[in-house]
């Protein structure tokens, strides 16, 4: 007799499933960028071209999943050797049968895949808000075998996220930060587009170095400033000018004062504080809107300023006092 259990029945078969009646939908599976000719995919091909597919996939009835298709099964688990199976001619597929309801059908693909090294967080996020309220942070935590923080932080994210955005952020093969994407996730929906467009140009150019301490405490730093001045030049108190990147360095070393007895100041320190101070001026500039007018004007006469275009070294000197 077949076991209910949250709204799944398992049949508990494997079967033999031609791959003509499987509805694979790309889209819908949880890990984008899956058949990449890398070396795991080019080992896996050698192996099902020589052994078959070893590891049954699992479908479920498309009725019940609530997939409109012909076919007669569903895909939730098992993409890339199913693709593989598909690309090598091959007739049948081993397949774990299962009687899912489409909320269930999304919880099996992200657990299918939430521990994969190769997953990444921008698809994490898009799976945990597929499944709308339907599951609590403890209950996907507990199923998906990762920390109640964690899923927290990707359920804010992705409510907080445009889809636009969200579909752009698992696009792009730059690897952005969780802490600038919270950063974008914090900003007007209308502001999000163009703030996560200029936060991939920068990114791309920052340096993959790990951080010391010091590094990473000057780089809060110089984001905590550029937020700032992401305010006050939204409000024209200052100009800044971004692009001119030999105007940063010099300003960036007025800002974080002397490098530490331990910290030399290098090419690479410099990019990372840099894009740091950027981030936080293109932040405060999305979120001007949102921040009393006091606020603004309390900053501008931290610096001495008053609403004209200033040089941005005064207000350096002036900032630090």
């Amino acid at each position: 007799m077949a076991k209910k259990n949250s709204g799944l029945v398992v049949t508990g078969q494997v079967i033999n499933i031609r791959l003509e009646d499987i509805l694979v939908d790309d889209t819908w599976n949880v890990r984008s960028g899956l058949y990449q000719a890398n070396d795991k995919y080019k080992l896996l091909t050698e192996s099902i071209k020589a052994e078959g597919v070893q590891d049954p996939v699992e479908v479920v009835l498309a009725a019940s999943a609530g997939f409109k298709t012909d076919k007669p099964y569903v895909l939730i688990a098992g993409f890339r050797r199913t693709h593989i199976a598909q690309e090598l001619g091959l007739e049948t597929i081993p397949a774990m049968v299962t009687e899912r309801t489409p909320v269930a059908a999304r919880l099996r693909n992200l657990q299918e895949n939430s521990n994969r090294e190769d997953v990444n967080t921008a698809d994490l996020c898009w799976g945990v808000k597929q499944l709308g309220d339907n599951y609590s942070v403890k209950e996907i935590s507990e199923r998906m075998a990762l920390s109640f923080g964690w899923v927290s932080t990707l359920k804010n994210i992705g409510s907080a996220l445009s889809p636009k955005v969200l579909a752009a952020w698992r696009a792009t093969n730059v690897k952005i930060p969780v802490k600038d994407i919270k950063q974008v996730a914090s900003v007007p929906v209308d502001k999000q587009e163009e703030f996560f467009a200029s936060l991939v140009k920068s990114t791309a150019g920052a340096p993959a170095t790990p951080r010391t301490k010091w590094l990473d405490t000057a780089c809060k730093r110089a984001t905590q400033y550029g937020h700032i001045f992401g305010q006050l030049a939204q409000a024209g108190y200052v100009s800044l000018n971004e692009n001119d990147s030999s105007r940063w360095e010099p300003l960036m070393g007025k800002i974080l004062g002397q490098y530490s007895a331990s910290a030399k100041p290098t090419a690479e320190n410099n990019v990372a504080i840099i894009h740091s101070f950027l981030l936080g001026v293109e932040t405060g500039r999305t979120l001007r809107q949102q921040v009393p007018v006091d606020v603004v004007e309390m900053n501008a006469a931290k610096v001495d300023m008053c609403p004209s275009v200033a040089d941005e070294d005064s207000v350096l000197d002036d900032i630090q006092s």
